[in-house]
């Protein structure tokens, strides 16, 4: 795989080296040691994504390293997959046939994860991916979890509190053309559409486009009372063009608006924006999510972001499911169905019969420089 480097402040550098360390210390005892692979995106467009990752899964390994009462020692292979679905399924394979893993973390792309999952099937090893929410990830194989939310999921949450809660009727869609994008804009329109709204178009655009004032002129003839922005760092230059032609409707969008890029970049044009957001809160007085963000502020100097959490709880699931079970493939994936209410950095975490996670799913707004939680989180 490419070699990639990581530039950090002094004070970050010597964090990590610390952690680093402590996971990776000589051992001085009979211990094994066990192989859990990473598959993140480390270069790219995305690699902000892919480095809150990496520190969420290397807070998951200190703490766990910490406990003496473990009976494995564990290390982290990380490979990096650009961004890119052949890329990942190569570093799969690397990880599989090279490392020999028998779980890994990853990815963050639905696209790459559902590139990677029929080999994972295959050859029965354990994927658990901290992002991915194509709605196909559900059927994709016994041994594929997620710690991240299906988009039916967070569509049906969406489309429900947009027509019930906000009253709106009439809805434009502009959305990535990706597994991503098509996932949660089909579910909102079935939700939308149930509950007697109207979706009056439905366009799309490319991954990482820039220019979107005709498709946005286009929704603004119809003039919905409500937009849905389907993207990542696409968002900002919609929301700009957008007030720039005068298209006031109201915007809402999903978990990838709370993108600090998007924020700035947007600046004003992102004031009022509802989106949906995982009851994920640093301020939380939960004693996980607290011992979470406090441990994450010790090492790295910062508050963790979503991204972080989820991959802290996605590694820190397969850590406990080896120290209960061992490093066998079939016993981590039993264990993982097996789990009910496990305390992680997100709230409470449970599997369904697919790998899918149940916990709560809450509405938030952009507010005068704000972020504002708009109801009680829903569960599923």
């Amino acid at each position: 795989m490419k070699t990639f480097k990581i530039i950090c402040s002094v004070a970050g550098a010597l964090a990590l080296a610390a952690i680093l360390f402590a996971c990776n210390r000589k051992p001085s005892d009979n211990k094994p040691t066990v192989t859990v692979g990473a598959i993140l995106p480390l270069t790219g467009d995305a690699a902000a994504y892919g480095f809150s990752a990496r520190k969420g899964i290397d807070l998951a390994l200190a703490t766990y390293s910490k406990a003496s009462t473990n009976s494995s020692r564990i290390s982290v292979v990380y490979e990096d997959d650009r961004g890119d679905a052949k890329s990942g399924v190569n570093a799969f394979n690397k990880l599989v046939d090279v490392d020999g893993v028998k779980a890994a973390i990853g990815a963050m792309a639905s696209s790459i994860t559902l590139a990677i999952a029929p080999v994972a099937e295959r050859k029965h090893v354990v994927l658990i991916s901290p992002a991915s929410s194509a709605p196909e990830i559900s059927s994709a194989g016994d041994f594929i979890f997620r710690t991240a939310y299906s988009d039916e999921y967070e569509g049906t949450v969406l489309a429900s509190y947009a027509v019930k809660e906000l009253r709106l009727k009439t809805f434009a869609i502009l959305r990535s053309d990706n597994a991503y994008g098509k996932g949660l804009s089909d579910q909102f329109v079935k939700t939308a559409s149930a509950l007697g709204a109207t979706v009056l178009v439905s366009d799309k655009f490319a991954q990482g486009g820039t220019e979107f004032r005709t498709q946005l002129l286009k929704i603004k003839t119809l003039q919905p009372s409500a937009v849905l922005i389907i993207g990542y760092k696409e968002l900002s230059n919609i929301l700009i063009q957008a007030s720039q032609l005068g298209l006031h409707s109201q915007f809402l969008s999903s978990v990838m608006f709370e993108d600090p890029d998007v924020i700035r970049l947007a600046g004003e044009a992102a004031n009022g924006v509802v989106y949906t957001f995982p009851a994920y809160n640093s301020a939380s007085t939960n004693a996980s999510v607290h011992n979470f963000v406090t441990a994450y502020r010790n090492a790295y100097g910062k508050d963790p972001d979503v991204y972080a959490a989820l991959s802290y709880d996605a590694a820190d699931l397969v850590f406990a499911a080896i120290a209960r079970v061992g490093n066998s493939a079939d016993k981590i994936r039993d264990y993982l169905y097996g789990v009910k209410d496990f305390q992680g950095a997100t709230g409470g975490i449970t599997f369904d019969k697919n790998g899918d996670v149940i916990k709560d799913l809450g509405i938030k707004a952009l507010r005068q420089g704000r972020f504002i939680w708009l109801n009680d989180a829903y569960r599923q």
